[in-house]
């Protein structure tokens, strides 16, 4: 039996971690180009359609401004 298997730790492809690395640069406000170059890619455009996730820190941090125009 692996050892990563007795241990409980679950199967993660190098993609994956591609992934994660790009959506954590882009919340933490890294430059979009950076992350593309990190990523070792020729075009922003794949790097921010197919490599970044909105996750909740980030929506929330998007509207804050709008809601305190809203609410005053």
């Amino acid at each position: 039996m692996k050892t990563s298997i007795r241990a409980g730790v679950r199967k993660v492809r190098f993609h994956d971690v591609r992934h994660t690395c790009a959506s954590l640069l882009h919340e933490q406000g890294a430059d979009s180009r950076m992350i593309m170059e990190v990523l070792g890619h020729s075009s922003i455009r794949v790097t921010m359609d197919i490599y970044t996730f909105r996750t909740a820190r980030l929506a929330a941090l998007s509207v804050r401004p709008c809601r305190r125009r809203v609410e005053g």
